[in-house]
């Protein structure tokens, strides 16, 4: 019932990055973009049970459409797949070859400055309507270029008047692609306690 960014997240609380901390945001920049919120360990659901949809978070009204419908969703800017689209109608290979060409590019800077801007504006909806304690960032992209969005992310934090500027957080996911398989194996054990 859980998906990946879940159990990443309980594996983060449990034995990573996210120790103590609560509420948590965990935050996937990868292929997609996903996430989950933690309260006390345990994980938020909304109505019937369902988890939030992070990657669905609106960052830029007129951005790209997004496969739910919409347009400019975290996700079809940020997202691994999104910057290799945006990438390819330029040249460029995959989302790999664009972050590569970005030091020297002006295009493939953009198409990156783009996904570090929505990553910075999901933010500031994070911490207005979550106030974490901690988010951390994981995630392929999220892991290998945590200082550029992580930069960014914390400046919004600096920006925010109606959250504390201080006992708030971002930082790198230390489990990495253990993370998902930690938290599936703490989710597990403890539904058979509880049966």
């Amino acid at each position: 019932q859980e998906n990946d960014a879940d159990a990443a997240a309980v594996g983060e609380y449990r034995f990573g990055a996210g120790r103590q901390a609560s509420p948590l945001a965990m935050v996937t920049l990868g292929t997609g973009v996903g996430g989950a919120i933690l309260v006390n360990g345990e994980i938020y659901r909304g109505v019937n049970g369902e988890h939030p949809e992070l990657g669905h978070v609106p960052t830029l009204p007129d951005g790209p459409e997004c496969y739910c419908g919409r347009r400019g969703c975290w996700e079809s800017l940020a997202s691994g797949t999104a910057i290799a689209a945006a990438g390819k109608e330029l040249g460029f290979a995959d989302s790999r070859a664009v972050f590569v060409a970005a030091t020297r590019e002006r295009s493939a800077a953009a198409i990156i400055q783009r996904a570090v801007d929505a990553t910075a504006t999901a933010t500031w909806t994070l911490l207005h309507t979550c106030l974490p304690q901690r988010i951390v960032l994981g995630g392929g992209i999220g892991e290998e270029h945590f200082d550029s969005f992580a930069t960014a992310m914390r400046a919004q934090i600096t920006r925010a008047t109606q959250v504390p500027k201080t006992g708030i957080e971002i930082v790198k996911a230390a489990r990495g692609n253990e993370a998902g398989v930690l938290g599936a194996a703490g989710l597990a054990l403890r539904s058979s306690t509880r049966d």
